[in-house]
């Protein structure tokens, strides 16, 4: 995965937090896509990144995710602002459906220590 770029990263994260409680919900991915709009024009690329980021997220245990995000957070990430930035659109995408999860709670918490960790 060292072809991804920092869309397929954050696309992944979001993926993962959506997913925490077994389901993206239409308000999630209608957050995500506003959320990447700002970064990818292409309706067809962002499709194609999202695929790719949930191909391998459905793929891969707890364990696999948390080393995936640890690598590609080591490679991608920029300055506490920017995790700062990501952790904030992370909070709105588990918000979206106006309830956040156990699950999406913990998973966001899991997320944010790797982050802090390597960035």
């Amino acid at each position: 995965m060292n072809h991804w770029t920092k869309n397929h990263f954050l696309i992944y994260l979001y993926i993962i937090l959506a997913e925490a409680d077994f389901n993206i919900s239409k308000a999630e991915m209608k957050k995500i896509e506003i959320k990447m709009k700002k970064r990818i024009s292409n309706e067809n690329e962002f499709h194609k990144i999202f695929d790719e980021a949930f191909d391998l997220f459905e793929s891969q245990n707890d364990a696999a995710v948390a080393d995936f995000i640890l690598h590609q957070a080591s490679r991608l990430c920029g300055s506490k602002a920017e995790i700062d930035s990501i952790i904030n659109d992370l909070n709105e995408i588990a918000f979206a459906d106006a309830n956040e999860s156990n699950e999406e709670t913990l998973s966001l918490l899991n997320i944010k220590k790797i982050l802090y960790s390597v960035c």
